[in-house]
């Protein structure tokens, strides 16, 4: 693809990203004025930081990209280029979070912990070490 055909195209996601992201604003805010709402109540509910909970939110839309990668047929039938919208859009809120809590610091994305199992791998047959 030609380096301008590219911009284009790159043009014509984020024109599709914001109408998107103002179309779906209300859902996000519920009319409360503040774009992470939502993830701010899900967060408290769950005991999460709403960085955390965008975080889950954006892992989902990257699962949908792997199970079309794989050419699982999803139910939804979105197209790629809405799954890569909404990726990126959840990519943007998820900054916006990060620059919103900066003065608070940006949570710690350290999961429970989970107690680390190492399996040492027996060598192939015949190559037994000595």
């Amino acid at each position: 693809m030609e380096d301008e055909k590219f911009y284009e195209l790159v043009e014509e996601l984020h024109h599709d990203e914001m109408a998107l992201m103002r179309a779906k604003g209300d859902e996000y805010t519920q009319r409360t004025g503040d774009k992470f709402h939502n993830f701010k109540e899900r967060a408290e509910w769950l005991g999460l930081s709403p960085f955390s909970v965008c975080l889950c939110d954006l892992s989902k839309h990257i699962g949908s990209l792997q199970s079309m990668a794989k050419g699982i047929e999803l139910s939804s039938g979105e197209s790629l280029r809405s799954r890569v919208i909404d990726l990126r859009n959840y990519l943007a809120l998820l900054l916006g979070i990060a620059e919103e809590e900066k003065p608070k610091a940006v949570p710690s994305l350290t999961w429970p912990a989970v107690p680390v199992v190492k399996y040492r791998v027996p060598p192939p047959a015949g190559l037994q070490e000595k």
